[in-house]
């Protein structure tokens, strides 16, 4: 399963999942510290728009 966040990512970025390089999958999932804040900002908004979609 692939993180929801990923798939968020990639869809806004329109980029396929395949099409994300090894290192740019470590990249997102790694969410060092300087990360974290966007990947949570991502997080709420991928959820809210799932909400808005439902």
């Amino acid at each position: 399963m692939v993180n929801p966040v990923i798939l968020w990512y990639a869809t806004v970025r329109q980029i396929s999942i395949d099409g994300l390089d090894s290192e740019s999958l470590k990249l997102i999932e790694s969410k060092n510290e300087k990360d974290l804040d966007l990947y949570f900002k991502a997080q709420s908004i991928f959820e809210r728009r799932l909400e808005e979609m439902m």
